[in-house]
């Protein structure tokens, strides 16, 4: 894959398996430095050494997205690092039944 995402820098939501999981390798192939997140950091150390092992960059993070100060805070820090985020996949969360994703309350 062609590194046309060099220098860009991209957090990925539910990094550590399935969509989320892929989209954060291909992102890293692609030459951007990938920022994973999920609830329990720990759960992360497989895709990043899978990314590593294959030339990528990246990083892990603990993020909850049910928690609105933490997503602020995680943001502001990467902001802060890195001076920008420049792709975001908001891939965590779970299935809310028939309702819509954007229909919900930020608690739900």
């Amino acid at each position: 894959m062609a590194e046309n995402l060099k220098g860009q820098i991209a957090l990925v939501t539910g990094a550590n398996r399935g969509i989320g999981r892929q989209i954060s390798c291909d992102l890293a192939a692609a030459g951007a430095t990938v920022v994973l997140s999920a609830r329990v950091e720990s759960s992360l150390k497989v895709v990043a050494e899978e990314i590593e092992k294959a030339g990528g960059n990246c990083e892990c993070v603990s993020l909850d997205v049910m928690r609105e100060d933490l997503v602020g805070s995680v943001v502001n820090d990467i902001v802060s690092r890195h001076g920008r985020i420049d792709l975001l996949v908001n891939n965590a969360g779970i299935g809310a039944g028939s309702k819509y994703p954007w229909d919900l309350p930020v608690d739900d």
